[in-house]
């Protein structure tokens, strides 16, 4: 699974504070009561977060590796969309074969899978297209020689 920080240290969250029963010890100082919580100020909702802002509702859509590769490729973020990719080959789809390919011998996998090419995953196809897409881009922007 992947995760991304956000910040919202910036966003102006509404917030509600409620004194507790007891004392605890602060920010505001030894024998303080008061507790500040965030905890109605987002939400979620299918594909989105919601953030209660004290101005404004802010929207985060989530959105799944192939949608946000996707999405770098269309802004032209070329290298951070292949960045992203490899991150998710190597944290996703290898330990899935892993865990999948260890019931059979490494010999007979690699033998099956140049017979028998249809043994290859949906993702590992998917990211097999992806890597020769980047390689014909990389051949294509290469620079002249100047032989």
């Amino acid at each position: 699974t992947m995760q991304e920080n956000l910040d919202f240290s910036s966003m102006n969250l509404v917030y509600a504070e409620f004194a507790l029963s007891r004392p605890t010890t602060s920010t505001r100082g030894p024998g303080s009561n008061i507790c500040t919580t965030f905890m109605n100020s987002i939400r979620s909702s299918d594909d989105r977060l919601m953030v209660l802002c004290q101005e404004e509702v802010k929207q985060i859509t989530v959105l799944g590796m192939r949608q946000q590769i996707a999405s770098l490729e269309e802004g032209g973020q070329w290298l951070e969309a292949l960045a992203l990719a490899l991150d998710h080959f190597e944290s996703t789809i290898v330990s899935q074969e892993d865990r999948r390919r260890d019931q059979i011998s490494k010999n007979e996998q690699s033998e099956s899978m140049l017979s028998d090419p249809s043994l290859l995953s949906e993702d590992e196809v998917w990211m097999a297209e992806l890597l020769m897409r980047y390689l014909k881009l990389a051949i294509e922007n290469a620079p002249e020689s100047s032989s």
